[in-house]
């Protein structure tokens, strides 16, 4: 008995004995993570001129005795133009932020006003410049759909000099962004302006990320985006620097199709970005302008003028407290004068499509439908529709495009595009196509067109250019089939929401050969009006009238070449296309429609709707004969996420002259 106790009581002790050990051998197995290991390094922000931005803020405390009055714009894509209304309220009753802090769209409007730039004008430049122009798609070899290049060069036109930095804003400011690399923030006080900005709003999968120095002794490389992805406030930064903070929000409360897997994403998103701003706000306490912009798809960029005013009716309902929050007003008066000049400038360079310098060579990648109504609109001769895959190179001046088009029909084409664009004042382009057909592989047919468009500087904005081009289009072996020249001017007025009128007169040498040209004169005019023009409202339903007129007459024996070209307009492809000329040739379009100026509407959170038109068309086409026909269409303008702009058109119709019916689909180059 006294055996057994005693051997219970070693097995005990043994037990206890490797329990031990098993304990500290889990304890020394513990996971460790360093300081300064990568994964901990995530939650500190990298820093490019925040010292010297810190300095500034302290000489505030020092020379004023009171904390700097920060300012947070929020993200919030197009609804951040209500930012631009809240700051002309506080400029009005005398309250200027000492400090802005700001990312994604917040920073556009931001680092605008912290350069010099007032609101009014601001507003001006975002009114009156199509931004769209500013944005590309492109096949995502560069990490988005959007290529960004063209803004960044606008930014710096709008700055006046090809490089600005950001600390040489009278108010400071700091731009917060996300660097893909170190998987860290970045606080940006410093450094090159346009290429923050573009990184500031760079929305992730749909713009390309901004590849980056920082202005460090190593010049670290970062790629970087939109920080409001995941912190749409930022508010925590501006708590770092002062506890005097007024925000200015843009967030986002609409009804939305939780069935689509697009908007789930981008709710869940909002979700994470939203909740984090909602704890800093309720931890930190800030004055808040809470902008009643909610309801507004974040596409919304063509409602400025709307967005700016709201901002500026929230931030009069809550005025009071912010001129409880300690503050000064400093006159940027002189500054402002300089600012308006350059954003004139802009205006005007925009309004002429000058040729704004880019910061550096672009490569890109492109497969894109052709239209020749959009993308070739000054050739007669190229008249397929297709499908384009090309890569091209970029660097303002100078365009090189080379890929393959394949049209609707039994070919394709190995095609080559150059454009020389040194000025506002000359641009030359080339354009050359090669077919083969799909059966067999063999040579099928030759094009080559050529542009030159001169525009002289003193000109008007309306004229847009003197122009000559020539066309040839020849069997594989180069023999020819057809040549066509055109000498000409062109010109447009337009409010997209009223009215539109362009005129192009133009004289044409056309034929087969070169000594039996046949010469003519000739003019495309298009017309539009819409009822709303002669009202003082605004109005979102109207009516409307649009004529297509085009006409050509030519001084001698048209049929002696036998010369296919007809100078015809962009809705022919609705009438029977004839099978030779007279020496008068004319067409007419007639549409009578309802619009929806302002639908709103949107798809997956991705493409909004921004206007509508249905209605009838009749045309006529006289050539030695009378050509008819009628129907209805459809037409709409679209923007993928508000920035980039296309119109598309379906219709049928019955041809009265061959007693058919006909239906098409296509793209367009205006609503």
């Amino acid at each position: 008995m006294k055996r057994t106790e005693f051997f219970r009581k070693i097995a005990s002790f043994f037990i206890i004995f490797c329990s031990f050990f098993t304990l500290n051998a889990q304890s020394g197995t513990k996971l460790m993570i360093e300081e300064d290991d990568d994964f901990l390094l995530q939650a500190s922000p990298i820093y490019e001129g925040v010292a010297e931005f810190e300095e500034k803020l302290n000489l505030i405390r020092k020379n004023e005795n009171r904390e700097p009055m920060g300012l947070v714009l929020c993200g919030g894509s197009a609804r951040a133009f209500a930012h631009i209304g809240a700051l002309k309220a506080m400029e009005e009753n005398k309250i200027i932020p000492d400090f802005i802090i700001a990312n994604s769209m917040g920073a556009i409007i931001g680092m605008f006003y912290a350069y010099g730039f007032s609101p009014d004008k601001i507003l001006e430049v975002v009114s009156n410049i199509n931004l769209t122009q500013y944005f590309e798609p492109v096949l995502p070899i560069h990490g988005g759909i959007l290529s960004v290049r063209k803004f960044r060069a606008f930014v710096n036109d709008l700055l006046g000099k090809s490089q600005t930095d950001l600390s040489e804003c009278p108010i400071p400011i700091l731009v917060v962004t996300e660097d893909l690399y170190s998987k860290r923030q970045i606080w940006h006080s410093s450094g090159d302006f346009a290429k923050i900005m573009t990184a500031a709003f760079g929305i992730p999968a749909i713009m390309e990320p901004t590849n980056y120095h920082l202005n460090d002794d190593e010049k670290t490389k970062v790629k970087l985006l939109d920080s409001g992805a995941i912190d749409i406030a930022s508010l925590s930064v501006a708590e770092y620097f002062s506890k005097n903070i007024i925000i200015s929000t843009a967030f986002y409360d609409s009804v939305l199709n939780y069935n689509n897997i697009i908007v789930i994403l981008n709710r869940l998103m909002a979700i994470g970005k939203e909740r984090q701003a909602a704890i800093d706000i309720k931890s930190y306490k800030p004055v808040i302008i809470r902008n009643d912009v909610e309801h507004f798809s974040f596409m919304a960029f063509d409602k400025s003028d709307e967005l700016s005013k709201i901002g500026y009716e929230s931030t009069l309902k809550v005025i009071d407290e912010i001129k409880k929050c300690p503050h000064s007003f400093k006159n940027y008066s002189e500054r402002r004068n300089q600012t308006n000049e350059f954003a004139n400038n802009a205006i005007s360079h925009a309004l002429k499509n000058e040729t704004i310098l880019q910061d550096e060579t672009y490569f890109g990648l492109k497969n894109w439908p052709v239209f020749p109504v959009i993308d070739y609109p000054d050739y007669n001769l190229f008249n397929s529709i297709g499908i384009s895959a090309f890569s091209f190179l970029d660097s303002s001046k100078i365009f090189l495009s080379g890929g393959i088009f394949f049209p609707i029909k039994n070919k394709f084409s190995v095609n080559a595009n150059f454009t020389f664009k040194p000025s506002s004042v000359f641009e030359f382009s080339l354009l050359t196509l090669y077919s083969f057909k799909y059966k067999n592989f063999q040579p099928s047919d030759f094009y080559t067109a050529s542009n030159i468009k001169f525009r002289p500087s003193t000109f008007p904005y309306e004229f847009k250019s003197f122009f000559l081009t020539s066309e040839y289009s020849a069997n594989y072996d180069l023999k020819p089939q057809e040549m066509l020249f055109k000498l000409g001017a062109n010109a447009e007025f337009k409010n997209d929401k009223k009215f539109y009128v362009s005129i192009k007169p133009y004289y044409f040498l056309s034929g087969s050969e070169i000594k039996n040209l046949s010469s003519g004169v000739g003019v495309n005019l298009q017309t539009m009006i819409n009822a709303s023009c002669f009202s003082k409202k605004e109005q979102n339903f109207t009516v409307g009238l649009s004529e297509n007129f085009s006409t050509r007459y030519a001084f001698f024996n048209f049929e002696k070449s036998s010369p296919k070209t007809l100078i015809y307009s962009s809705d022919f492809y609705r009438t029977t296309k004839p099978s030779d000329y007279n020496n008068f040739v004319l067409s007419n379009d007639t549409e009578l429609y309802f619009a929806n100026l302002n639908p709103s509407l949107t798809f997956a959170e991705l493409i909004i709707v921004q206007q509508w038109k249905i209605g009838g068309f009749f045309d006529e086409l006289y050539n030695k004969q009378i050509y008819l026909c009628a129907g209805g269409f459809f037409r709409g303008k679209f923007s993928l996420i508000g920035l980039y702009d296309f119109v598309l058109e379906a219709g049928c119709g019955w041809n009265i002259t061959k007693q058919n019916f006909f239906g098409y689909f296509e793209m367009k180059n205006r609503i």
